[in-house]
């Protein structure tokens, strides 16, 4: 990853995603692609510092996302307990945040760690875009 791909990470989870963390969790970023045994489409997947997990899921026609998300956000918050990351951050390329909210609480048990966002894919960074 360039500095340029470790930068705009780092301030997509700042700036979109309101992550506070202190400058010194920044400095290790990485990036790779995830998938779930009964999705096939696969979803960028982002570790920083050790302390927080992101992952970006595309949307995919005819594939709502009430048939997905409790899986990606079951699987988000497996992963951040089983590694003993500190949060769990699901992004979403579109939909309504409002309506999906009650689906990902239902699937994290109402964690306060573990938080749905919905942004547009036109608003992820560079470096993500280029997974396939």
């Amino acid at each position: 990853m360039t500095p340029h791909d470790h930068q705009a990470i780092a301030e997509f989870a700042r700036n979109a995603l309101g992550c506070g963390c202190e400058e010194a969790v920044f400095r290790s970023i990485s990036l790779d692609s995830g998938r779930l045994a009964d999705d096939p489409v696969p979803f960028a997947r982002i570790v920083i510092g050790q302390r927080l997990l992101i992952y970006l899921v595309r949307a995919v026609p005819g594939r709502p996302w009430p048939d997905r998300l409790p899986a990606l956000a079951e699987a988000g918050r497996r992963e951040r307990d089983a590694q003993a990351y500190n949060r769990f951050r699901l992004v979403l390329a579109d939909g309504d945040a409002s309506a999906l909210a009650p689906l990902f609480v239902a699937a994290t048990g109402a964690d306060e760690k573990a938080h749905l966002h919905v942004v547009p894919e036109s608003s992820w960074p560079p470096p993500v875009l280029r997974l396939p």
